[in-house]
């Protein structure tokens, strides 16, 4: 005889296949989206496309040992973690992309796009995986628990973001010299920045999770706007202040990317204390 229904048990399995199916959807449309992003290297000569990759490959394997150091007392779902990586890489870079080039065509100006277009699009595009993943699923808002949690799924999207622009902007100039350049200032000035912001806004959304009244979406909005504002003073450090503007950021940066870590040590030694 065949078990009796009953509404909670369609519901639970409701949520299983949620819990299974969402980050195979991410999995799915990151891929995709980064394979495209990647059809730059196809474009440049070997050398330089290989050089570009494993600099920024190491710069991404450094970033991932360090979240996953943090990640380590309630370790997340690989399923999930890559999902963010490949949003980053994939949806939001392909994305905002798409964005900033209509923006730059529209006003004849690189500027535009590059100080107000790329802080609002790129800081919303990083920040909505996170949304998703908290608002689609049971599963997503049971595994963003806690600030930990908050830092590694920013720091992944943020991860993912900037290795393909890294290596995208490495790409763009035509001989190996211009483009040794351009790699060794972004890794000088911009090796985490990406990282650092949607971490940022991640820690806002937390914050939220955890908040009453106005201040379940105060949180989340004061953190994009700080997101948003450190990635403006980044991108027009220079048109707004010069030379002295650049080492301004710099130092605004150094600061909160500093400030970053010791939030991220405390988390895990917190958690490491709770187990």
């Amino acid at each position: 005889m065949p078990p009796a229904y009953h509404p909670a048990h369609a519901l639970a399995h409701r949520h299983k296949q949620q819990a299974v199916a969402v980050p195979l959807i991410f999995l799915v449309l990151g891929g995709l989206a980064t394979l495209l992003g990647m059809l730059v290297f196809l474009e440049r000569p070997l050398t330089q496309s290989l050089v570009a990759v494993a600099t920024f490959t190491v710069v991404l394997a450094i970033g991932v040992w360090f979240l996953h150091w943090l990640d380590r007392w309630e370790p997340e779902p690989p399923v999930y973690v890559l999902g963010a990586f490949l949003w980053g890489a994939g949806v939001s870079a392909l994305i905002s992309g798409i964005v900033n080039t209509v923006v730059a065509y529209s006003t004849q100006s690189e500027t535009a796009a590059a100080m107000y277009s790329a802080p609002l699009i790129e800081e919303s595009t990083k920040g909505l995986f996170l949304v998703i993943v908290l608002l689609s699923t049971r599963r997503g808002r049971a595994e963003f628990n806690s600030l930990t949690d908050a830092i590694v799924y920013g720091g992944m999207v943020g991860l993912g973001f900037a290795w393909i622009e890294h290596i995208s902007y490495a790409l763009m100039p035509e001989t190996m010299a211009e483009s040794t350049e351009v790699i060794f200032v972004r890794l000088l000035l911009v090796a985490y920045l990406h990282p650092m912001l949607t971490i940022i806004v991640a820690i806002g959304i937390w914050a939220g999770m955890n908040a009453r009244g106005a201040m379940r979406l105060g949180w989340p909005f004061l953190a994009w706007c700080v997101a948003v504002g450190l990635h403006f003073l980044h991108n027009g450090s220079m048109a707004l202040m010069g030379e002295r503007g650049l080492f301004v950021a710099a130092a605004i940066e150094l600061v909160t990317f500093g400030s970053l870590i010791l939030v991220g040590i405390r988390a895990r030694n917190r958690e490491r204390d709770m187990v």
